[in-house]
């Protein structure tokens, strides 16, 4: 049925608009009650005995009364439901001329109400009404119960067989938890989180191609300005810590910094930031780690001097 500024909710009606006809509902001692445009209460025959229908010639049909539409919703949700209850069994199985001496209307008018209430009962073609959840089993586990003599499923779907396998399968063992726990370290290759281990084979393989970046210990921190803005790198043990996230390789967080930089920032870098030799230069690794070798020389010359003027005394 079309919506209406005037339903009925738990046995009650609810107004959310204008009602047609100039009706109005009013409350009277916990009662609800309707009034038509000059102010006369509902009549005694509202909501039991409803027959808009027939010829407009008849002026003695309830087609004329200010209430016809709310009478008519009212005769549906009230008078049918207990027509139905006296009658027994759904509305399927019985026509309208059975239910009309029940409701004391003519077919026409019945018919009229069966369809109202279908519409409002029945669910629409291509809609499936929605399954019911199951109960949770009990806590302390019910065994399956023997089948019914029709051999249909026990009176608790929990208690099947099928349902005590998906609930079993359903665990994840103790490895894959804690291997979910271990992925830390992201790949930003296959855009997921690896193990340790992995991330380990990774980290090894850019150590054993670039002696600059194999000269990296724990704990140093690398910074580099480019594009306007300054970049920091923390050095762990098998992973490089880049904005909160570990990678397994300098040259993949290289990739996350030009990936973070405008397009008209770049330069031609990044074509070959996938080398670790260049990863190292962006970095300037060899001018933080290179060391003079004239100012070691002198500087052990300064050292054994000092010793040997030190014994020599003594």
């Amino acid at each position: 049925m079309e919506a209406l500024p005037y339903q009925i909710t738990g046995g009650r009606w609810l107004v959310t608009g204008p009602l047609p006809n100039d009706c109005q509902l009013i409350e009277r001692n916990g009662q609800q009650i309707f009034t038509d445009a000059a102010g006369n209460p509902q009549p005694d025959c509202f909501g039991v005995f409803w027959e808009a229908v027939g010829p407009e010639t008849d002026t003695e049909n309830c087609r004329d009364c200010d209430l016809e539409p709310i009478c008519r919703m009212a005769t549906v949700h009230y008078r049918m439901p207990a027509a139905l209850k006296g009658l027994g069994g759904p509305l399927g199985e019985h026509t309208a001329a059975a239910l009309a001496p029940q409701l004391e209307l003519n077919c026409e008018a019945v018919r009229a109400l069966v369809a109202d209430w279908r519409a409002l009962n029945e669910p629409a073609q291509g809609v499936q009404p929605k399954r019911p959840k199951r109960a949770p089993p009990a806590a302390g586990g019910e065994k399956a119960g023997p089948p019914e003599p029709g051999g249909g499923p026990p009176e608790n779907p929990m208690c099947a067989p099928s349902a005590q396998i998906v609930a079993g399968g359903a665990t994840q063992p103790a490895t894959k938890i804690l291997y979910a726990r271990l992925a830390k370290v992201w790949d930003v290759h296959r855009r997921i989180w690896i193990r340790p281990w992995e991330a380990r084979s990774q980290w090894q393989k850019e150590r054993q191609a670039n002696e600059w970046i194999r000269r990296l210990l724990p704990g140093m921190i690398l910074r580099r300005s480019f594009a306007g803005q300054w970049w920091t790198v923390q050095v762990h043990s098998h992973a490089y810590q880049f904005q909160g996230r570990r990678y397994p390789t300098l040259t993949a967080v290289t990739g996350e910094v030009f990936s973070q930089v405008p397009v008209r920032r770049r330069t031609q870098q990044q074509r070959t930031i996938h080398c670790p030799s260049h990863v190292a230069r962006f970095w300037c690794l060899p001018k933080l780690l290179e060391v003079d070798r004239r100012k070691v020389a002198g500087v052990a010359e300064t050292m054994l001097a000092r010793l040997h003027n030190r014994f020599w005394r003594e």
